[in-house]
């Protein structure tokens, strides 16, 4: 049997996903419609909205087989959008693309183009894809089992759904969220939020979560001691399980029913449902036929030990399970089971009219039998006649055969003699082939030992070329970094003194001249002394620019937060959100966290500079093997096909940079779009 709370999980992941996909996604994902789809796209290769969309659905029809093969046509999708400026378009790619990193288990991807699925949103017409996108956010973080994070997000989209009178998504999360409560702990919570799920219309609600959510009613009540509520909810989750069907959900409600019998010394009762429980797991390998006659069975129980209502409710089961799948022994048995109980309850009028019906159902059994009978007789006539022709038949293919045996020997006879003549000219042909075939291999083996040779001395020539460009760049970096140590050390040690010293003269000699001098000189002091302070400040400012002392003793995270919590009090109107991931215990090399501070500082002093920003997010990354850094702001944006030299400086030393470190540079921006920077760096094991 499943395991609960493992089942509630990943039930819950692909329900969040649901919710963001759209309704047409959910049913029609068919080998058929992806093929009809592809024809479509491969028929309109025109650079618009309707190619847009369709590749879009390409992407819906295959996310739940294979999210990777999505992925292709998403990117073709989005770049297109982008091109075209179709921003709802893009909005619901990038929305699709993360749910395919997320169906991957790439959580943490999933999360960052969800993120960015808000940023997106520009009005009224997307907060439905931004209560999706708080879901999804959610729903990655039950992947990895941080659902504190998880029920914060799901509240959020929950609270936006319930804005939106979306009653159908509204209910998704009510679920996960009454199951994350159940996972916390959080009993009474977890109870407020499945009956809220339950008080949600009834043409929006799911049977699977209609099931769990009483099922977690009744656990909710159990944990908390009410037991008949606990019971009540938990017959109530086992008869909807029975009525859709959902067999692992029957299994949990029965054992929890046993629980609470045992619990409270209800032992036979506790030994029916492990029974019931018992037959479902052997029904679960025979087939639903195997149904029926559980039912029956369990009747038969509950009449032993003399529970006679019970044992009439199974018995009407087992009848309408028999009906339900056309089979006649079990209506025939289920007929003469309620015949027998209504004897013993001296109803025998019911008694009489039930045994009719039992042998009205075995009359149809009878005839059944008898026809499949008469059908069998046919068809083994049938088969006999048909044996018969083939006899007839394989007589007259092997006459035909052995008039072409007499052909074949008299064709053997000439071939006989043309072999002779032809063995003669094969064997003079095959000598001068293979000459032939020597002096090619000779000449071949030649050319390709020439050949190998040549490539062997070109490849050695491009390894010591990429070695001496990297020893080059290496050299160009550790001597601008120590030049920027020198500069920030004597401007630390030297000029920065120099004004102390400076400050503290101009402000003994105001000490010592204050009586002597008029308010207008006195003034003046003061102004001196704020303009030396203003000096000192700002040499030390430039001298921690050039020599981080932060990224020198904690390292890169620490560093950066450090930086940029000072360039945003320079820069109070643009907000700055910083997130980094398996970073905060961990020191890198020292040569590659100089040069990606060093990547930030150019690129964070660039938007304060030019972008115009008011947001600028920052994200450090660490994967296995690389790290990724991503900057993105909302700023006016650049073509950059049309930057000037003095611009193109600062981005040709960042990817000076990433070029040193082995790494790869990605630039994204449009006048009017902001602007969006990647950089993704090699790291050693």
């Amino acid at each position: 049997m499943i395991s609960t709370p493992l089942f509630v999980r990943c039930l819950a992941v692909v329900g969040l996903l649901l919710g963001g996909l759209t309704a047409r996604a959910q049913t029609d994902m068919s080998p058929r419609l992806t093929d009809s789809l592809l024809t479509r796209v491969r028929n309109h290769p025109q650079a618009d909205t309707v190619r847009v969309k369709l590749l879009n659905g390409v992407a819906r029809s295959v996310i739940f087989r294979d999210p990777s093969k999505a992925l292709p046509y998403l990117r073709q999708s989005q770049a297109l959008a982008r091109q075209i400026s179709y921003h709802r378009g893009e909005l619901v790619s990038v929305s699709i693309q993360a749910a395919a990193y997320q169906l991957r288990g790439d959580a943490d991807s999933a999360r960052i183009l969800n993120r960015r699925v808000i940023r997106m949103a520009r009005g009224p017409k997307d907060e439905k894809d931004i209560a999706k996108a708080y879901n999804n956010i959610g729903g990655t973080f039950m992947q990895q089992d941080r659902y504190d994070s998880a029920h914060y997000y799901l509240v959020r989209g929950l609270r936006m759904y319930e804005k939106l009178n979306d009653h159908l998504l509204a209910a998704s999360a009510l679920g996960n969220l009454s199951n994350i409560s159940k996972l916390l702990g959080d009993y009474p919570q977890a109870l407020e939020y499945a009956q809220a799920y339950q008080r949600q219309p009834a043409a929006v609600r799911q049977p699977t979560y209609d099931v769990t959510s009483m099922l977690l009613v009744g656990e909710a009540h159990d944990k908390m001691n009410h037991r008949p509520e606990a019971r009540q909810a938990y017959e109530q989750a086992l008869v909807l399980a029975r009525k859709h069907g959902l067999k692992v959900q029957e299994s949990d409600a029965l054992v929890r029913l046993a629980a609470l019998n045992k619990a409270v010394g209800r032992l036979a009762e506790a030994e029916v449902a492990s029974r019931l429980v018992q037959d479902i797991n052997r029904q679960m390998v025979k087939g639903d036929d195997a149904r029926t006659f559980i039912l029956a069975d369990a009747g038969r129980q509950q009449q032993r030990q003399g529970h006679l209502k019970e044992a009439r409710r199974l018995f009407e089961r087992s009848l309408a399970a028999a009906n339900e799948q056309g089979n006649l022994r079990g209506r025939q048995q289920a007929h003469e089971l309620l015949g027998g109980l209504a004897a013993a309850l001296g109803d025998y009028r019911e008694a009489y009219r039930q045994r009719i019906r039992a042998g009205q159902v075995g009359d149809s059994l009878l005839n059944g039998t008898k026809a499949r009978e008469l059908a069998l007789a046919q068809t083994q006539f049938d088969t006999e006649r048909k044996d018969a022709q083939n006899r007839e038949l394989r007589q007259q293919q092997q006459l035909q055969q052995a008039e072409n045996r007499v052909l074949a020997s008299q064709k053997e006879v000439q071939q006989a003699q043309l072999r002779t003549q032809e063995q003669t000219l094969r064997r003079r042909n095959f000598q001068l082939i293979a000459s032939l075939v020597i002096a090619g291999l000779l000449l071949g083996l030649g050319y390709l030992l020439y050949a190998r040779r040549r490539l062997r001395r070109e490849v050695e020539f491009a390894q010591e070329r990429q070695t001496l460009e990297r020893l080059r760049a290496s050299a160009v970096l550790d001597a601008e970094e120590a030049e920027r140590r020198r500069i920030g050390a004597d401007l630390h040690d030297g000029v920065g003194q120099m004004l102390s010293v400076v400050k503290l003269n101009v402000d003994a000699l105001n000490e010592e001249l204050q009586t002597a001098l008029s308010p207008d000189q006195s003034r003046r002091f003061t102004d001196a002394l704020d303009l030396v302070d203003e000096s000192v400040r700002e040499v030390r400012s430039i001298s921690h620019n050039l020599l981080p002392n932060a990224l020198i003793k904690r390292g890169l995270a620490l560093a950066v937060r450090e930086f940029l919590d000072t360039m945003q009090r320079s820069a109070r109107r643009l907000r700055i959100r910083l997130e980094t991931l398996g970073l905060d215990d961990t020191r890198l090399d020292p040569a590659v966290e100089s040069a990606l501070y060093r990547v930030i500082q150019e690129l964070v002093q660039n938007i304060v500079k030019h972008a115009q920003a008011t947001e600028m997010d920052l994200q450090l990354i660490r994967h296995p093997g690389e790290l990724t850094l991503l900057v993105e702001d909302n700023g006016i944006g650049f073509d950059l096909a049309t930057l000037g030299p003095e611009v193109g400086i600062g981005l040709r030393n960042i990817e000076s940079r990433v070029s040193y470190l082995g790494g790869t540079l990605h630039v994204d921006s449009r006048p009017g779009r902001g602007t969006t920077v990647t950089a993704t760096v090699p790291l050693p094991e």
